[in-house]
């Protein structure tokens, strides 16, 4: 496995130095600016891969390697403004029998798919019969209560906790916010 870190959304830094970080259990790492090596480097067991790298638009991408040959990969891309709301189910292996709980990700992405990062817009989370929004979380530092419906996206993710209350195929989850297009889930239950 390899995790690649940070973001690759720094408008207004281009030319300026970022530490990029590469976490991995594999041999070896190779990272690249749009196409380009920016280097390959052997890693010690359960370390971690380090590279300064002048900001450039595009893809930064990291390939590990185990005897030489590719393992695994991540990859961020610059992405454009922030144009629309997806959400996505976490815990698939849920009931809806009045007590479990699907944890769901809201995110941000550009006209193009691509995930925004540094998004921060407020969300509003609904549901309709059959399930509730239980709690919602997105920063660590925030000393707000867990049980609102309403929250301010860090990092461009929030997550979402929605208890199962009834015994309906079509429980579905909503997420709103201003000058976004909105996201709607039906969460998959057993």
């Amino acid at each position: 496995m390899v995790h690649l870190l940070p973001h690759w959304n720094w408008r207004g830094l281009e030319g300026n130095e970022i530490t990029v970080f590469a976490y991995t259990n594999a041999e070896e790492l190779e990272l690249f600016l749009n196409g380009e090596s920016l280097g390959r480097k052997a890693i010690e067991k359960y370390c971690h891969g380090e590279w300064q790298v002048a900001y450039e638009p595009g893809e930064l991408k990291v390939i590990a390697y185990n005897g030489g040959v590719e393992v695994a990969s991540d990859r961020r891309v610059t992405s454009g403004d922030a144009y629309r709301l997806v959400l996505t189910q976490d815990t698939m292996d849920v009931k809806a029998n009045g007590e479990d709980i699907a944890i769901l990700t809201c995110s941000v992405v550009d006209k193009d798919g691509n995930e925004v990062y540094d998004a921060s817009p407020t969300v509003s989370f609904s549901s309709g019969d059959g399930c509730r929004i239980y709690s919602t979380g997105s920063d660590v530092s925030e000393h707000d209560t867990i049980f609102r419906t309403v929250r301010r996206m860090r990092a461009g993710r929030i997550s979402v906790a929605v208890k199962l209350t009834g015994k309906t195929d079509d429980l579905r989850v909503f997420a709103t916010s201003d000058r976004l297009l909105s996201a709607c889930l039906t969460v998959k239950v057993k």
